[in-house]
């Protein structure tokens, strides 16, 4: 059992140290691809809505790089789809202003993309919250177990004194939290009592 615990321990030590930051930056740069992507539709949407005298598209569209940027990670791709499907639904009209079926298509791709890693890099870190709280329990499950082995060796004393000698000073605790140190011998080990 306690091989098993300390292999735990190890893999979730693995999974809390893995390096995360290639999540935000792959996150950031579909996001700046699907802004540019849109700010592109939207140029030929307000060139047509001008154009063309449209008010109502103009405002529907009516976003600026500043507010995509800055629009909250679940809104940013909702303001993009609005762009994308109010484009769509006039698409035969926007050659002319510069916009064809590919445009929207590889608009649509980059939302699906930016929407799919999105959350990514919140799961990420709330997975690591998982795996930091379930190492404070294994450790815990180990301390028993070790309070246990020092209660036990402290039965062979008389049949292995050799052996309880090497072992006490093995279980000393070295605090690693500052303040005092330990002076030794863990304390269940010197007094089977405890």
């Amino acid at each position: 059992m306690f091989n098993t615990k300390v292999s735990e321990l190890n893999s979730l030590k693995d999974v809390q140290e893995k390096n995360i930051t290639g999540f935000a930056v792959s996150k950031s740069n579909k996001k700046s691809d699907m802004i540019e992507k849109t700010l592109k539709v939207i140029s030929g949407l307000k060139a047509y809505s001008l154009d063309k005298n449209d008010p109502v598209i103009l405002n529907e569209i009516n976003y600026t790089r500043s507010k995509l940027e800055s629009a909250r990670d679940e809104e940013v791709a909702s303001k993009c789809q609005i762009v994308h499907d109010e484009a769509n639904s006039i698409l035969t009209l926007l050659a002319e202003y510069g916009i064809v079926d590919t445009d929207l298509t590889s608009l649509q791709s980059s939302i699906g993309d930016y929407s799919a890693t999105s959350q990514l890099p919140a799961s990420k870190i709330d997975e690591r919250h998982a795996v930091t709280a379930r190492i404070g329990d294994v450790v815990n499950e180990l301390k028993d177990t070790l309070v246990i082995m020092d209660n036990l060796v402290n039965t062979l004393n008389d049949k292995t004194p050799a052996f309880v000698l090497t072992y006490n000073p093995s279980r000393a605790v070295n605090s690693l939290k500052g303040g005092h140190a330990s002076n030794g011998v863990n304390k269940a080990a010197k007094d089977p009592q405890v």
